[in-house]
Parts: C-alpha cells; sequence; structure tokens
C-alpha cells in the first residue's frame, strides 16, 4: 500500500514539473498568445471552453501532447473535481482528445441537443433581466442545440428566438427596425430600452403639465360660468329699478356699468 501511494505522488510531481517547464518555456516564446485573455468556465459549456482554448494555443504552435498537460491547469470547479477523480494510471496514458472526450461524456450527455432545444424555444426576457445578459443567453442555446448547423444559420436561429423572446416592452421597436443579424437586434433592443427610460424618466414632468392645464381650464369655466348672467334674472327689479349684475346696485344699466 505504501508503494502504491508512494508511486502516485511521484507520478503527481513528475506530471506537476513537466507542466511548470511547458509553462516557462512557453512564456520565453516571442509570438505566444498571452493566456490571461482566457476567460470563462468550461462546466458552464465546455465545447465552447475547448474551441477557445485551441484558439489561444494555436497561436503558440502548440501540440496535443502540450495541451493535455497545460489544459488541467485551467480546469475549475465541477471540471476539476472530475479530472481528479480519474485515476492517474489512466492520465499517464490519455492523449489530449482522451480528455476532451471524457470531459465531454461527463458535461454534455447525449440528449443534450434535444434538452436545449426545448428550452430555447421557450426562453423569454425575464423582467429584470438586462438585454446582454438574455442575448448571451439565446446565443449559448442555439449553438448548443444546433451544432451542425453553419455559423450563418445559427445566427439566423439566434436572430429569430432573441426577437420573439423579448419583452413586450421592447418587442414591437426592435421588430420595427428590421435587423437582419442578431448582433443589429440586440442594438436595436439597447435603443429601445434607453428610449423607454427617457419615457419613464419624464412621465412625472408630463403629468404635472398636463394636471396644470386640467386646472387652467377648470378655472376659466368657473370664471365664464360667474360672469354668465341667467336670462330668467334680467327681469328682476328692487323698487321698480333694473338690477344691475355687475355691481348689484339698482338703476344701473349693464351696458354702461364700469364694474
Amino acid at each position: 500500500m505504501q508503494d502504491v501511494m508512494d508511486n502516485l505522488r511521484a507520478e503527481i510531481d513528475r506530471q506537476q514539473r513537466q507542466i511548470e517547464q511547458l509553462q516557462l518555456s512557453s512564456s520565453k516564446s516571442a509570438n505566444r498568445s498571452d493566456l490571461d485573455v482566457f476567460y470563462g468556465r468550461p462546466d458552464d459549456n465546455l465545447e465552447l471552453w475547448v474551441d477557445c482554448f485551441n484558439q489561444n494555443t494555436q497561436a503558440n504552435s502548440w501540440d496535443d501532447q502540450r495541451k493535455q498537460l497545460i489544459m488541467p491547469s485551467l480546469f475549475r470547479e465541477a471540471v476539476d473535481r472530475v479530472y481528479r477523480a480519474i485515476p492517474v494510471a489512466q492520465k499517464s496514458t490519455m492523449t489530449y482528445q482522451n480528455l476532451i472526450d471524457v470531459m465531454g461524456k461527463q458535461f454534455q450527455p447525449a440528449k443534450v441537443s434535444e434538452l436545449k432545444n426545448a428550452e430555447l424555444q421557450t426562453r423569454c426576457q425575464f423582467p429584470d433581466e438586462a438585454v446582454t445578459e438574455f442575448a448571451i443567453k439565446i446565443q449559448q442555446l442555439a449553438t448548443e442545440a444546433y451544432r451542425e448547423l453553419s455559423e450563418d444559420s445559427c445566427d439566423q436561429i439566434m436572430h429569430r428566438f432573441f426577437i420573439n423572446g423579448l419583452d413586450e416592452t421592447l418587442w414591437q421597436c426592435v421588430f420595427n427596425r428590421g435587423a437582419k443579424t442578431c448582433a443589429e437586434a440586440e442594438m436595436a433592443a439597447h435603443d429601445a430600452k434607453a428610449q423607454s427610460f427617457l419615457r419613464n424618466k419624464n412621465k412625472p414632468w408630463v403629468q404635472v403639465i398636463e394636471q396644470q392645464q386640467s386646472n387652467q381650464i377648470r378655472q376659466s369655466q368657473n370664471f365664464n360660468n360667474h360672469r354668465r348672467v341667467p336670462s330668467r334674472q334680467l327681469d328682476r327689479k328692487i323698487d321698480g329699478c333694473p338690477i344691475c349684475f355687475f355691481c348689484q346696485h339698482p338703476g344701473h344699466m349693464q351696458q354702461v356699468c364700469k364694474k
């Protein structure tokens, strides 16, 4: 038992030294791609994560063996736990493609496309969800649901589901813009969101102006009603003299009253 543990520790130390040597040699390369720009977690979308990793390592002209040694050092959270659970003997004989296949079976089940497609069909923007977050989610679901399609065809699908799932306050404005791609639709949604924000921001001032106008109209109507003399009162007399209803003095004529 002690011999087995010693062999495991020796194997781990050997792999760690290889990784450190490869990282040191790659850092000295003049035409390398900086891996610090590599973001994301592989358990979110393993396939996209691997594609991003390949793009970064392609500039360094790394072979599969080097990528197989470097990739585990970038694993995080769930993927890291899965990788650590692989027996050391199996890791030592693993190629780069074997490593990707093992991870793919863990995080990309056989029915994942059908599941993502069903989620894409019913995905709508939540009331407090930002436009950018909703667009990213639609892009992820469409990419995972339609892996076999070309980039242009997948963009058309993302464009359609993005517009259909938008909040009802943004949908009509984005639809009227006639965006042809998902990126154009997202930009139109941002514009519609900004316009909606400005309208809601100015709404209290509009209500105040409308209330002031309504009060002015009501005051004008009350003033006119106060000055209007009912025809049945024109014949009313005091001591035989007609009453002026402007100054309320008997004997005055309305036409010459200075009030």
